[in-house]
């Protein structure tokens, strides 16, 4: 995946990422494990869109962060996985025709090869969906908070 749907996905990933930790969680070691599975399409309209988990899976009580992209919509962006895990909706923000949404399951049961994680949204015809598993992020309230902005230029502020 490139170009700049890419750019935005990988950006408020680690905005988002970095924001939301609450103290308690910053003060434990909180690691990047693997990135677990990209997928993207643009090829006809849709409502949901899956990753496949690969052969070294996700450890139990680990986290997944979802980075999900899609074209501006409105509505309803929901998540589940093979284990029943429960996903919430942490940020979400729309500016220039893309709307990005942040989602998130902490202590999680093991997910093996071959389960998947779906993404179900309002239909639109290209979306993205990154998930990446981490360690080390305490339950049982790992976000602090939220915020979220947008605006123009070649650097982040």
């Amino acid at each position: 995946m490139t170009g700049p749907l890419s750019i935005r996905l990988w950006a408020h990933l680690a905005l988002i990422v970095l924001g939301c930790l609450s103290a308690t969680a910053a003060s434990a070691t909180i690691a990047h494990v693997k990135t677990i599975a990209i997928n993207s399409t643009k090829a006809s309209a849709g409502t949901s869109i899956a990753v496949t988990v690969p052969a070294a899976g996700v450890a139990a009580g680990n986290s997944i962060i979802l980075t999900f992209a899609m074209d501006e919509e409105v509505g309803t962006v929901s998540a589940t996985d093979s284990k029943g895990n429960i996903y919430t909706a942490d940020a979400s923000v729309a500016a220039n025709g893309v709307r990005t949404v942040i989602l998130a399951a902490h202590n999680v049961l093991a997910l093996t090869s071959g389960n998947t994680i779906t993404v179900t949204h309002p239909s639109v015809t290209a979306r993205a969906l990154a998930a990446n598993e981490f360690s080390g992020i305490l339950t049982p309230s790992p976000l602090d908070r939220t915020k979220t902005a947008v605006g123009t230029g070649t650097v982040p502020s």
